[in-house]
């Protein structure tokens, strides 16, 4: 009994040591890392407002938005359409403007050249004739930015008086508000008065609430501010006071309110619709603004 005993001890031992043993090399294993995930780059291609195509973008190798093209409604085509070439540094240096007339016989009509100072933004502007081969005129126009290089205000607070043959006073200016870097705050505002006329004040104001989310525009507009006012501009050539300051901010948005003139404020959520499993958007619709923008897109693997 004790000589069954006394194996029954060894056997357990043996059973203990083996257990150890086999924990310990599990602990001592390395398992190799599995490969990287594939990344991806999300350009967007192509923006279409309420099912009408509205600005069309081609990019370089380093994904630099370097042209953007305008839908001609009427004709149905993409046409007339804008070339940007930047610095060292990846912010905006020039700007050339081209119409495709008939025959696609292609037309400069304007060139801008872009100086970066410290609050202001100069853009020095261009204007050629004969499919670009004479120049007609030049002009200067000074904006607004901040210490990070974000648009703050276009035209000016300043009363204007109109020619003495008019008799009139005018106020026209755009203004930016920002959270770090999210467009939380937009207001355009036009007020024109002529004699014998009643004053005209046209009013379109946004104010923004970002998500933590992506946009996949954000990279593209942020060091071009000729892009970001595109963007968030009227739909060509139907120059109304249409805007989309919510498709420019590093984020997309939860939600949106609108007033325009004297009419009451619309707030305004989105509902998203995703492309494969990421986090850039097919559409974005507001049903409570009547607005429905879809996006196309150029995917990029990259290692």
């Amino acid at each position: 009994m004790q000589a069954l005993r006394k194996h029954l001890y060894y056997g357990i031992a043996l059973l203990l040591i083996l257990i150890t043993a086999a924990c310990r090399n599990k602990k001592n294993e390395v398992t190799p890392p599995g490969p990287d995930p594939v990344k991806a780059v999300y350009l967007v291609t192509a923006i279409r407002v309420n099912d009408i195509p509205k600005d069309s973008l081609v990019y370089n190798d380093k994904y630099q938005a370097i042209e953007r093209w305008d839908y001609n409604t009427t004709y149905r085509k993409w046409q007339n359409y804008v070339t940007y070439t930047y610095s060292p540094d990846g912010y905006l240096a020039a700007a050339k403007y081209y119409n495709e007339i008939e025959y696609n016989v292609k037309s400069l009509t304007q060139k801008d050249s872009i100086v970066w100072n410290t609050g202001n933004l100069t853009i020095y502007t261009t204007n050629y004739r004969e499919l670009g081969t004479a120049i007609s005129g030049y002009d200067t126009v000074r904006q607004l930015i901040n210490a990070q290089r974000q648009l703050i205000q276009e035209g000016s607070k300043d009363t204007v008086q109109l020619l003495d043959i008019l008799g009139g006073l005018m106020v026209t200016y755009t203004e930016y508000t920002y959270k770090n870097n999210d467009l939380t705050g937009f207001l355009n505002m036009n007020y024109l008065t002529v004699r014998n006329t009643a004053p005209s004040l046209v009013i379109s104001k946004y104010d923004i609430t970002p998500t933590v989310l992506k946009n996949p525009l954000y990279p593209q507009v942020s060091k071009n501010p000729l892009l970001f006012r595109a963007i968030l501009g009227s739909k060509f050539p139907d120059l109304v006071n249409e805007y989309y300051p919510y498709l420019v901010g590093e984020h997309l948005i939860a939600g949106v309110g609108v007033q325009i003139d004297n009419k009451p404020r619309i707030s305004a959520t989105p509902t998203f619709g995703w492309i494969d499993a990421s986090a850039n958007p097919l559409f974005q619709i507001m049903s409570q603004i009547d607005r429905n923008v879809t996006f196309s897109y150029k995917i990029i693997q990259t290692p």
